[in-house]
Parts: structure tokens; sequence; C-alpha cells
């Protein structure tokens, strides 16, 4: 019924597993320059890498500020989960400023206060980036 949308432990921890992988291994120069890469959203972690983790939550807040219940079911007594890669800056790498930990949007289905089921947006650490400011170079 919703294939595809709710995941087991076993196989949130495979994505994690294959998540962090492809963004532990270094892209090539001609990876970097092929649109069809199966990695284009890699950025090679050469600036700031970024470790991805999935996190089970019980409530959050929409991208409105409402309070939302995320829905997770249990199936044959095994829950089953929605995936929510978070992401977090795990080192510097050769980012000349600052490594800052960016947001990004998903859909996920929920239900408000008054039981209203509906698919909503909601902000999560989607990535690091690198930040550089005037005070980041040195004039020698």
């Amino acid at each position: 019924m919703l294939k595809g949308m709710f995941f087991s432990e076993k196989e949130i921890d495979a994505f994690d597993n294959t998540d962090n992988a492809i963004q532990h291994t270094p892209l090539d120069r001609e990876e970097l320059h092929n649109t069809n890469s199966e990695r284009t959203m890699h950025d090679g972690d050469v600036c700031c890498p970024t470790e991805i983790k999935h996190t089970y939550v019980k409530k959050m807040f929409n991208i409105h500020d409402r309070m939302m219940t995320i829905v997770n079911l249990t199936v044959d007594s095994k829950t089953m989960y929605q995936y929510m890669p978070l992401a977090n800056c795990s080192g510097k790498g050769s980012c000349q400023g600052k490594c800052t930990l960016e947001n990004k949007t998903i859909t996920l289905l929920g239900y408000d206060e008054n039981n209203n089921f509906r698919f909503d947006l909601f902000n999560i650490p989607g990535y690091c980036s690198c930040k550089n400011s005037y005070d980041d170079f040195k004039v020698v």
C-alpha cells in the first residue's frame, strides 16, 4: 500500500551506510564534469565533509512552525519508519572559512492536533557548506 515510503531499521541502516560510503568517496575530475553521474549531489567531501544519520522523531515543527506528529507504522509487529536523513558536519576538510550546516526541505506524512493527516514540508539538517568571509583571508 505505502511501499517505498516506510522502511525497517535494517533498511534505514543500509541507506545510511550507502549514503556515507558515497559521501566519503572522493570524486575524480571526470565524475565532477559528468552530469549523468549517479553521485551528482556529492561535493567530493573536499571542503566540508557531511555525515548522514537517520533518527526517529515522533513530533516536529513543519515549515509553518506548526507541531505535527510524524506517522510511523507497525506492520506484522515490525515498526516501519519514514526515512529522514539528517546531516552533520564531520570535519572541516579544505574549507578556508567556516563549515555551516545547511537545511533542506523534505516531505513527510504527519497529522496535526486535530488529527488532520497530510503530507507536509519540514526543514531538516541537509548538508555542510563552506562559507568564506573577508576575515578568512589574510593579505601577505
